[in-house]
């Protein structure tokens, strides 16, 4: 059995409206342990929350009042130039946006047009982090890659690339273990990639099925398991 601990890479922005284990909620200004509108008071307009995901990443939580008429909001990270991202907001409307952290330091949410931003945030560990763990099991016609996710970790949304057989997606929550499993033959491999992480550069793998001792030569070349 072979075992990969999942650390926190590069994140891609992904739209993400999902309750996320082990994180630490702040606003903009506030002490560590608040969580609380980015503005003080009653606002006339957009707010702008954050909490700080284990996974190295920053979710963004945005709110427009019933009121309020439709805005448009522009997510930047800080120092400028990493990325940008517009997010129309109808009235009333609510929406979590997810941000890497690597590169840069902080993010700002800024009304479109205005100058100054409406909150600023910066990544801060939210302290009892644990890693999802992905382990690989081969017997002489299957082979079986094995997703963990501890207890306090994240939600994640996993994709298994095989090449031979589906490509297989699950959802994977905390305390949770999935199994996906493939044909074992001579070759076959799969590689994991996750939702907001770039599959050109952040797949992890590829983990390749070994046929055990005991088995007669090649394996199941039948093609894809149900």
């Amino acid at each position: 059995m072979h075992s990969h601990r999942v650390p926190g890479r590069r994140l891609l922005a992904a739209l993400a409206a999902t309750a996320i284990g082990c994180t630490s909620a702040l606003a903009a200004g506030a002490p560590a342990s608040a969580h609380h509108s980015a503005l003080q008071g009653k606002p006339a307009g957009p707010t702008a929350t954050f909490t700080s995901v284990c996974a190295n990443a920053i979710d963004v939580r945005l709110a427009n009042r019933r009121n309020a008429p439709a805005t448009d909001v522009v997510l930047a990270s800080i120092p400028a130039g990493s990325f940008t991202q517009t997010v129309a907001l109808s009235p009333g409307e609510k929406m979590t946006v997810r941000f890497p952290v690597e590169g840069w330091d902080g993010i700002s949410v800024t009304v479109a047009g205005a100058t100054d931003p409406l909150a600023t945030y910066v990544w801060q560990d939210p302290g009892n982090c644990a890693s999802a763990r992905i382990t690989t099991r081969s017997t002489c016609d299957t082979f079986t890659v094995v997703f963990t996710d501890p207890p306090n970790g994240d939600r994640w949304t996993v994709t298994f690339s095989p090449n031979y057989g589906k490509v297989r997606t699950r959802t994977v929550k905390p305390g949770q273990t999935v199994e996906v499993t493939f044909p074992g033959r001579e070759g076959q491999f799969v590689v994991a990639g996750y939702d907001y992480w770039d599959p050109e550069s952040d797949v992890f793998g590829p983990w390749e099925w070994e046929q055990p001792a005991d088995c007669a030569d090649g394996g199941d070349d039948s093609g894809d398991l149900s």
